[in-house]
């Protein structure tokens, strides 16, 4: 029994490790996609900055198309970066309480086996206790009568 929760306990651990890695890459990837949002952003805003129809000067109408329609397809580059930053943050939590459910594992199948190795001690400690208690027993029922070495000496 105890060879199969030791099974147990390695494939638990194992599956704990794996969770924890796909956490950490996961983590990581959200890591850069902040960056990358922060970029992107930063990128709209200088670029709205130069909308030649804020400098107050006539500006081409191509020039202002041109800028609007940029400007349309990188308003549209921030939204589906940030629809994936929250789907990979929406799976950075799905991992987290996956990688906590792994080390309540991890912990309940270590607790079992310390308490059958518990037990299997205190088994054999009566165990030795009782076969002490019988041969003291035996001992005092083979020679109730016999003196012990040191007390003959002592009496005389």
């Amino acid at each position: 029994m105890s060879q199969a929760l030791n099974t147990l306990l390695e494939h638990a651990r194992r599956q704990r490790d794996e969770a924890l890695s796909a956490l950490l890459q996961c983590e990581e990837s959200v890591r850069r996609l902040r960056e990358q949002g922060r970029q992107l952003q930063t990128y709209q805003q200088e670029y709205e900055a130069r909308d030649p129809a804020r400098s107050g000067q006539v500006a081409q109408m191509d020039s202002l198309l041109w800028h609007r329609a940029f400007m349309q397809r990188l308003l549209h580059a921030v939204q589906q970066q940030q629809t994936q930053l929250d789907a990979t943050e929406q799976r950075l939590t799905e991992l987290r309480n996956a990688l906590l459910a792994h080390e309540i594992r991890v912990a309940s199948v270590d607790k079992l086996l310390q308490r059958r190795d518990q037990l299997h001690q205190r088994r054999s400690v009566r165990a030795e206790q009782r076969l002490s208690d019988e041969a003291a027993a035996r001992q005092r029922w083979r020679s109730p009568f016999e003196v012990e070495p040191d007390a003959a000496i002592t009496q005389h």
